[in-house]
């Protein structure tokens, strides 16, 4: 086996800095090559990986079906248009009173309180306009809308009604009873009228005082007597001959 000289290795010069110094040089490396034995190198050994396991499969349980399944609704978009502002036809006219919360009465139709506001249409006749309420003298008023004015506002003032002289009622005339009799045994006349009778059983009588006349045995004995009646109450009389 013949091995072949080794390769000359080139010579390093020193180089020389700014002021003419030679600067080191650096160490050389030499690796000398590997003889050449003619044998190839040895085969790796393959390690064999172990068997996978398969695992069988099992077999998915059937689904139950409860009930069918519900759709959704579907989402139905509603248009919403805006309304048409329609301007109110007429003048408008405001209606203020004192007090307030007076009814409003225009050509005989009623508009509801005070205050109020409404649009009346112009014309050529005239608006007659009343406001009432209970406890005051009503309010009257005669107007004309034009066509060139926009609007009118009408202010009322109500009176309070004057109390009446109530007429006053007539006392009822308070009255009594009497029980009378006489003795001896006498017809009984009160206040010169013959009451026709005997004996008087609540008797009834104005209040105030009376004359009690007592007539017996035919008009032969006759005597008097003044009593008092009061209110609610009852007299009692036995009248003796004096």
């Amino acid at each position: 086996m013949i091995v072949p000289p080794p390769a000359p290795i080139p010579a390093q010069t020193q180089e020389q800095d700014a002021g003419g110094k030679q600067l080191p040089l650096p160490p050389t490396t030499h690796n000398p090559p590997t003889p050449d034995t003619g044998t190839p190198p040895e085969p790796r050994a393959q390690v064999e990986s172990p068997p996978q396991r398969r695992f069988k499969k099992t077999p998915k349980a059937p689904r139950m079906r409860v009930g069918r399944r519900r759709r959704r609704p579907l989402l139905r978009l509603k248009i919403v248009r805006k309304p048409k502002v329609v301007k109110p036809k007429g003048t408008k006219m405001q209606f203020f009173s004192i007090p307030e919360d007076a009814s409003i009465t225009i050509d005989g139709k009623a508009y509801g309180n005070t205050p109020k506001s409404i649009h009346l249409l112009p014309r050529d006749q005239h608006y007659k306009l009343i406001f009432r309420k209970k406890g005051y003298a009503p309010y009257t008023l005669t107007f004309r809308i034009q066509e060139d004015e926009p609007g009118y506002s009408i202010n009322g003032v109500l009176n309070k009604k004057s109390p009446r002289n109530k007429p006053r009622r007539r006392a009822k005339p308070r009255k009594g009873y009497l029980t009378a009799k006489g003795n001896p045994i006498a017809r009984i006349a009160i206040d010169g009228k013959d009451t026709g009778r005997y004996i008087l059983l609540g008797h009834p009588l104005s209040a105030g005082k009376h004359t009690i006349q007592f007539t017996a045995l035919g008009g032969k004995v006759k005597w008097s007597e003044k009593v008092t009646i009061r209110s609610g109450k009852t007299k009692n009389l036995i009248s003796q001959k004096p």
